[in-house]
């Protein structure tokens, strides 16, 4: 058997199937003007060889790493011709450097298998690259590469790290001495486009009201663009409703809501399982509804419901768990143990619900579910009741929150989770003035969430937590909030808040297109999600330049919650970029309501925003909606 060791490329268009659904003739026409035009030429220039042409892809092999990038820049440079349409095909490519097997004029093996999971991995237009691309490059190329965090994909063991490439002045400078880019896609993409318009024309009996309508939804479109790769739909799905406290004390609410949501967060590490987010789930605590519709609502197949038991040193928990098809129950059952033995009764139950869901654990996920955070069952109990304090949001429950945390470090100080949540405490109380030495509390928050990593740096939480301390004033570091958010998503796959935390920072770091994908991705598993994923939709939709788009869903998120003043700010640099003067006069007075004073230099000062491109774009919205300078 013949191996050895090669630069493997793989290209593919993205939403073949939608295109071929609404324009088979088109987009064919288009796949193979792109392979005859763009593709040959380019591999033939940059000495690569295509091993395989897909019907909407190929696969390509380089004895050069620094071709195979440089063919990937030319390829998706031409594909970005001045006059593509929005409806255009785009391409995704991925990029490995692996040994491979063989086979005549055929390659495979673990090389080839991870370029094309790297290639689902990238944005449309996009060029994505594994560590060994970016180790072999680096001194070889004058490029900017983006770390895009850790992904579990299909067939590959461990989360995969991925880069991608910013296809700037520099990447075009990377090309221009090598080989040229062609000339021709302006004129096959032209050509496409007219195919294109007439085919649709003729398949809709003339409807221009049906294209017009479909070209009126940015918004949609926009978050539906990177929905290609998205895997969710093949895997079960489950929502766990929040347990009723069938306690005679009623103030166990804490525990009952606890153990639901350390059972939602338990599940969500499992790669092939889609956990609903807790946000959505505790939408419908107290309510007397059908389980089925529940479900529906939900985008569930599977509901989990039950109830907690606590007296008397003893905890009893009920469960059902019911096919929102059939209405049947698929499994239930009652457990019943002292509350010394509380974990292994949360082990048991874990176990359970995954047998009845037959989803089969890998290695690592196995070893996941059986560490326990603490062994002791007084900390865990401290630690839930500070969770619930927390959630009340004011200055006297912070305060309160913080003593139980510490009583529970103080009984179990290698408890991860509980300094990841007093970090988080200090961390809030600094933000939100809660404390007369704010850059204090933000170093102290810093260094427990560091020593929550340090005790167990599998813990999606505690990376979660140092991600998001890393982002804040004064520490801005916005590099390691995206490195330590992305291995936090990559332990919890089913974590919402978590991929739209991360679409946050994405924006921030001026990467839009990736952060529309993430957003996409948490509101498929937050279907009740909060407004200010709305938010950053909008954001992420204002620096892709879609402004009606991003009015609207800066609208929804002011109208969720009135009260938040951040939405309206972006309401006015949108209204400045729209030329909808009175409407920004309204905003503009709207934050004087909320005693907010605005000017362009404060914005400037106070923004996340960290790409100086995206912040010039922002600023420029403000001054053309009259915001003053001072």
């Amino acid at each position: 058997m013949k191996r050895r060791l090669s630069a493997i490329v793989a290209v593919d268009m993205v939403g073949y199937s939608r295109h071929i659904r609404d324009n088979e003739a088109g987009t064919l026409h288009a796949f193979q003007r792109f392979r005859s035009e763009v593709l040959s030429p380019n591999a033939k220039a940059y000495t690569g060889r295509i091993i395989k042409l897909l019907g909407d892809g190929a696969l390509l092999e380089f004895a050069s790493v620094v071709d195979a990038v440089r063919f990937a820049i030319a390829t998706q440079l031409a594909t970005r011709a001045q006059d593509i349409g929005n409806e255009a095909p785009a391409y995704r490519i991925g990029i490995n450097i692996g040994d491979v097997v063989v086979d005549g004029d055929d390659i495979y093996g673990d090389g080839v298998n991870l370029a094309s999971r790297l290639e689902g991995l990238a944005e449309p237009g996009g060029i994505c690259i594994s560590t060994s691309v970016v180790e072999q490059i680096k001194t070889k190329l004058d490029l900017k590469i983006n770390f895009l965090g850790e992904f579990n994909v299909k067939n590959i063991p461990q989360p995969v790290p991925a880069y991608s490439i910013v296809l700037n002045e520099k990447a075009v400078a990377a090309v221009s001495d090598s080989a040229s880019v062609p000339n021709a896609p302006a004129r096959w993409w032209r050509d496409w486009r007219i195919i294109a318009a007439a085919s649709i024309l003729i398949v809709l009996g003339g409807s221009w009201w049906a294209v017009q309508d479909y070209m009126a939804r940015p918004d949609e479109r926009a978050v539906a663009s990177n929905s290609d790769a998205n895997p969710m739909a093949d895997k079960p799905s489950i929502a766990v409703l929040p347990f009723v406290n069938r306690s005679n004390n009623g103030e166990q609410d804490y525990f009952s809501d606890g153990l639901t949501e350390d059972l939602i967060t338990d599940l969500s590490h499992i790669a092939g399982l889609t956990v609903i987010a807790r946000t959505s789930s505790f939408a419908y605590k107290g309510q007397s509804k059908d389980i089925r519709q529940i479900g529906k609502e939900l985008g569930a197949r599977y509901v989990l419901e039950g109830s907690v038991r606590r007296a008397d040193e003893r905890v009893r928990v009920n469960a059902q768990l019911t096919s929102v098809s059939t209405g049947q129950h698929v499994w239930a059952e009652r457990f019943d143990q002292p509350i010394v033995n509380l974990f292994d009764l949360q082990d048991k139950f874990r176990r359970k619900i995954i047998r009845a869901l037959q989803i089969k654990l890998s290695a690592r996920e196995e070893q996941r579910l059986a560490h326990r955070d603490t062994t002791s069952t007084e900390a865990y109990d401290l630690y839930l009741r500070a969770r619930k304090e927390e959630s009340f949001f004011t200055r006297q429950y912070n305060a309160s929150s913080r003593q139980l945390l510490e009583q529970a470090i103080k009984i179990d100080p290698t408890f991860a989770a509980a300094y990841a949540r007093l970090a988080q405490n200090l961390s809030l109380a600094a933000e939100n003035g809660w404390s007369d030495d704010p850059s204090k509390l933000a170093t102290e928050a810093l260094a427990l969430a560091k020593k929550a990593v340090e005790i167990d740096g599998e813990s999606p939480y505690a990376r979660w937590s140092l991600g998001r301390i890393y982002s804040r004033a004064p520490i801005r570091d916005l590099e390691s909030a995206i490195e330590q958010v992305s291995k936090a998503n990559a332990l919890d796959p089913n974590y919402a808040d978590g991929q739209a935390f991360l679409a946050s920072l994405m924006t921030a770091a001026g990467r839009s297109e990736r952060a529309l994908g993430l957003l996409e991705k948490a509101m498929r598993i937050n279907p009740h999600f909060p407004f200010w994923y709305l938010f950053e939709l909008g954001r992420a939709q204002y620096f892709l330049t879609r402004f009606e788009a991003a009015e609207a869903n800066f609208k929804k998120a002011s109208e969720r919650n009135p009260a938040v003043f951040w939405p309206r700010r972006w309401l006015i640099a949108t209204y400045g970029q729209l030329g909808q003067q009175n409407k920004a006069d309204w905003e503009i007075l709207e934050l004087e309501a909320l005693g907010q004073k605005f000017t362009v230099e404060s914005a400037k000062r106070e923004t996340a925003i960290r790409d100086a491109d995206y912040v010039k774009l922002f600023l420029s919205g403000l001054r053309k909606a009259g915001v003053p300078e001072r």
